[in-house]
């Protein structure tokens, strides 16, 4: 899949999602970080980590997810801003997505067309998406279970701008190479004693 994506700052312009089985992989340019150049992130949904290979220096980083309880720390259920279904509908690359919206604090507002079929999104940073992983508050699973891949994502501020967009602009279908979910040959790993701090480890 590829996906265009609008948003503010260095942000990429577009990234490719790889998606096989309950291992996903998104590759991105790091316009931010000229060094790094492409980047890519390799989530394994059933061992709940995630590895970011960064090609031109032959490196990766390799991040594990504990598994935690949706009620969090606090003993107390994290809903939130509850998402609402919206009830309308649009097709995307042929796909029919149904339409979510959340409210945020600030007063902006998070649109969602979500898919169904693919199984669940699964993003860098917040891994929500990871079955058994990270803080999972009840309408997270709500909406998972019916379905949780947006083709289509807009966020709104308060004032009406818009603050970053994403769309899907190419779905294709095709047999992957488990290797897109591996790291590769003659790579050195990143020892990370905390994430800011970081060492190389050969």
């Amino acid at each position: 899949m590829t996906f265009k994506l609008d948003a503010q700052g260095n942000s990429p312009n577009s990234f490719t999602y790889y998606l096989k089985g309950d291992k996903a992989r998104m590759e991105m340019e790091m316009p931010a970080q000229a060094q790094m150049g492409k980047a890519a992130f390799i989530i394994d949904g059933g061992k709940r980590e995630m590895i970011t290979l960064i090609p031109q220096m032959k490196m990766y980083m390799q991040m594990q997810m504990s598994p935690v309880d949706s009620t969090g720390d606090n003993g107390k259920a994290d809903d939130g801003e509850k998402p609402v279904k919206v009830g309308d509908t649009e097709v995307i690359l042929g796909h029919k997505c149904d339409h979510w919206r959340i409210n945020d604090e600030d007063g902006g507002t998070v649109d969602l067309w979500n898919a169904k079929g693919f199984g669940n999104f699964m993003m860098p940073g917040s891994m929500s998406g990871m079955p058994g992983g990270g803080r999972q508050p009840q309408w997270i699973k709500d909406m998972m279970s019916q379905g949780f891949f947006p083709l289509k994502v807009v966020v709104t501020k308060k004032d009406g701008s818009t603050e970053m967009s994403m769309v899907a602009t190419k779905i294709e279908e095709k047999d992957l190479s488990s290797s897109l979910f591996e790291v590769p040959s003659g790579y050195n790993k990143m020892n990370i004693p905390n994430m800011g701090n970081m060492g190389r480890q050969n």
